[in-house]
């Protein structure tokens, strides 16, 4: 008997996913932005950019991080969101563009 379950709340999976999504983005974040600015300088970067920008390399390091981390967790919302969809729901939209050979094979 699992009485855990029973007594979470309903919004406890979305909260629960959430969370997982946010943790792991920034983990990848973290190490995508550490592996970005180990090749690249953002001083150079910044001086070949068409707009000039006068930043220091800890304010490209944050926005680095944090576009990173926008990119992360759009992808592990996508993720979470179709692990979230129902086996049913898939099956219903595969019905709904497959084309109906019932006629077809009726005729034959």
């Amino acid at each position: 008997m699992n009485s855990l379950s029973e007594t979470h709340h309903p919004q406890y999976e979305l909260y629960r996913r959430i969370g997982v999504v946010a943790w792991v983005s920034f983990v990848a974040a973290a190490v995508a932005s550490a592996l970005f600015f180990a090749i690249f300088d953002p001083l150079v970067i910044l001086g070949q950019a068409t707009y000039p920008l006068d930043w220091s390399r800890t304010a490209s390091y944050s926005v680095g991080f944090f576009l990173f981390w926008i990119l992360t967790s759009a992808t592990g919302a996508m993720v979470a969101w179709l692990l979230a969809t129902p086996i049913r729901s898939v099956n219903d939209l595969r019905q709904a563009y497959e084309p109906d050979n019932s006629d077809e094979e009726g005729k034959l």
